[in-house]
């Protein structure tokens, strides 16, 4: 993280990669170039219906910290109202980065992204930018024009991507086992938490869910928060 702190942000290059419509010469490349003065330089899609979307592929894995969207000289009907944002390393497996709207104005706007999961930086690959609502009733969506800004040096990336993958396979353990517990299949429960070294949780729940759940002893579970509480004070 230390290193993460020092390190210049930067553009990050990408490509239209991929998009659920568009409408007449409103392309989706359009929103690379940053013309407030051309009406024609924007994305517009060709119908409000969800989903609208647009998916922009990185040049490199990078851990994007900021979005900006550029707009038209004079207010329009079509700029997002509501808009979501999400980020991944793979285009079919991606978490909310941002959920906002734009100001009806011509005054760009730039919003910091989630870049972090469980206090580590977050790498992306790809990002999707997800219309909601434009400002005009029943209107279609329209961009302008849309920058990225971060960290693309790899050997910065490249750790946190094998961080998240290790993270990712630590979470999916938990959620078997809290199914298993769930379950009772005790057996297979403590064969998995001992092969994985993953624990489902603290400790101390583990014991209380012992005391309640399973055993439904309420004197020694009563107890048992008492000692908790004393011991925090």
């Amino acid at each position: 993280m230390a290193a993460l702190k020092e390190t210049g942000r930067k553009k990050i290059e990408y490509c239209v990669y991929k998009y659920s419509s568009y409408s007449s010469t409103y392309v989706p490349d359009n929103i690379q170039e940053d013309k407030p003065l051309d009406q024609s330089s924007r994305w517009s899609s060709d119908t409000n219906n969800p989903p609208q979307y647009l998916i922009l592929k990185l040049h490199k894995h990078s851990i994007v910290e900021s979005i900006t969207f550029g707009k038209y000289e004079k207010t329009h009907v079509c700029n997002l109202k509501k808009f979501k944002v999400f980020g991944g390393l793979q285009e079919d497996n991606m978490v909310e980065l941002l959920e906002s709207g734009l100001k009806n104005d011509t005054v760009s706007e730039t919003f910091q992204l989630r870049h972090t999961v469980g206090n580590s930086p977050f790498p992306c690959r790809y990002i999707k930018i997800m219309p909601l609502q434009s400002w005009g009733p029943s209107f279609n969506f329209s961009i302008w024009f849309v920058e990225l800004t971060g960290i693309d040096n790899w050997d910065i990336v490249k750790p946190c991507i094998e961080w998240f993958y290790s993270y990712r396979e630590r979470e999916a353990v938990r959620l078997c086992l809290k199914l298993i517990r769930q379950l009772d299949y005790q057996e297979a429960f403590d064969a998995l938490q001992s092969r994985s070294n993953v624990l489902l949780e603290d400790p101390l729940l583990s014991k209380l869910h012992d005391l309640l759940v399973k055993r439904g002893n309420y004197e020694e579970t009563e107890l048992f928060m008492e000692q908790c509480a004393t011991s925090k004070t």
